[in-house]
Formats: structure tokens, C-alpha cells, sequence
């Protein structure tokens, strides 16, 4: 089963900004592990941010990425990093987005092998779904085959697009994937509380909320399609102001 894991609880990989370059070099830096003890407080939960149940451990398994956003582990052990794009910045910068793959080949716990691709235009949002993996741009989710190696050879493809974007931060994309290949995408207000003068304090709020239909919230459509507009989804949840990362709950059967 695929596992998907946020960038913030950090147990699997340990991320740092700095520049593109310095990727393959910090990788060369010691292995630390740790494990937790009762009552024990120790460097690398301090450094992190973070705290472990007892008996629990944490690696580092890669750092030296810029503004990583969501991961995702395909079945063999291998990893995959969205890379957030400049552009979806409220200080926008020409830093580009895309998708890192890591793979540890020597059984080390740590990545030896970091390779970058996809469009530039790739922000956020991730996802594994019949040997393709999925990611998204603030206006379009893209499709590759895997295949065997660690960075798909195969064609990318626009499985939907002309997303609307949003002007107040909202502009991300996360999505998820269902058991049976209904991919699921958020798309978020562009208010926060659906002004009738957006911005101005004391502006009333419209209701009912015409905001709402195209969004601040999910849309289904089909995973396997392509080249699919807003208008072949399906309204599928509404009134959430901005969703930042979704799983598929398989007990539940839901996003």
C-alpha cells in the first residue's frame, strides 16, 4: 500500500532549506538516528521540532531541498518530494517547482540517489496511483507513468487543468487518489470570509456565498482521464476555506 506523509511530522525525511545545488552534497553529511526513552529529551528531537513516542525512532534520510511541500512512498522504498514553484509565493521568487525522487540503494537509511523532475510549475499537491504518479501546479495536475527506474522516462500528461487560482495564498493543489481512480482536488477560497468588497474591513459577507460554486472545496474527477476541465468534475464537498493536504481514508472510504 502506498504511504503518504506530510512534509511537518518529519519521521521520514528531515528537510532543510538551502539551494538546489547543495542537495547531493549535504546528503554526504553523517547518518544520526535516534531512539526515545522515557522522560529522555534528546539533540535531534530538539533540532527538529519534533517528539517522539517512547520507542520510537527518527533518521535522517535527506535534507538541502528548497520549500518541499508533500511526500509520498511508493512500494519498493522509493521517495518522491514536491518542490514548491516561486510563483505560488506571496513574495514570488523565479526559484522553479517539481518533483524530487530519492532512493536509498545500499540500505543505509539515508538517499544516495536524488533526481529531480516534472514541469516547473509544480507546487503542491502528490499522489501514487496504478504505477503513475501524480503532482499539481495551482492551475493543473499533471500524470507520468513510473515505470521501473527511479525518475519516470515516460511522457507527462495533463490529466486536468485551468484550475481557478485564488489571490489571497490559496492557490495550492493538494489531491489524493481513491482505491478505484477517483482523484480528488481542493481548490480554495479566494476570500476569507466571502466579502462583498474582498479586503475591506468591515464589509459585509455575501450569502449565500457565490464563491463557493467553483471554490473552496473538493472536486472529484476521474484519475484515469485526461485533459479534463473544471467542468467534468463533481462538487463533492463545499465550504472549506482552504484544504493544505488530503489522504484517502480507506476505512472510512473518503478523502
Amino acid at each position: 500500500m502506498n504511504k503518504y506523509i506530510q512534509v511537518f511530522p518529519v519521521l521520514l525525511l528531515l528537510l532543510c532549506g538551502c539551494s538546489a545545488e547543495q542537495e547531493v552534497e549535504a546528503q554526504a553529511s553523517s547518518v544520526t538516528e535516534v531512539t526515545s526513552q522515557p522522560g529522555e529529551s534528546t539533540d535531534v528531537e530538539s533540532e527538529a521540532g519534533i517528539v517522539l513516542p517512547t520507542g520510537f525512532s527518527a533518521k535522517l534520510f535527506a535534507e538541502g531541498f528548497v520549500t518541499p511541500r508533500h511526500i509520498v512512498v511508493n512500494d519498493n522504498g522509493d521517495v518522491y518530494v514536491t518542490i514548491r514553484s516561486g510563483q505560488a509565493k506571496f513574495r514570488r521568487t523565479n526559484e522553479a517547482g517539481g518533483v524530487v525522487a530519492l532512493r536509498d540503494t545500499n540500505g543505509d537509511g539515508m538517499a544516495d540517489m536524488v533526481e529531480k523532475f516534472a514541469t516547473p510549475d509544480i507546487d503542491t499537491g502528490l499522489a501514487l496511483y496504478d504505477n503513475h504518479i501524480y503532482f499539481s501546479s495551482m492551475t493543473t495536475v499533471y500524470a507520468v507513468e513510473l515505470g521501473y527506474g527511479l525518475v519516470p522516462t515516460a511522457n507527462i500528461e495533463v490529466v486536468l487543468e485551468q484550475l481557478p487560482e485564488s489571490d489571497v495564498g490559496h492557490r495550492s493543489k493538494a489531491i489524493t487518489i481513491s482505491d478505484n481512480g477517483d482523484l480528488y482536488v481542493q481548490i480554495g477560497a479566494p476570500s476569507n470570509s466571502c466579502q462583498q468588497e474582498p479586503g475591506v474591513p468591515g464589509s459585509a459577507g455575501m450569502m449565500p456565498c457565490s464563491l463557493l460554486e467553483n471554490h473552496g472545496g473538493v472536486f472529484r474527477f476521474d484519475a484515469t482521464a485526461r485533459n479534463q476541465t473544471p467542468e467534468d468534475g463533481y462538487h463533492y464537498s463545499t465550504g472549506h476555506r482552504n484544504v493544505v493536504a488530503m489522504d484517502w481514508n480507506e476505512t472510512a472510504n473518503a478523502p
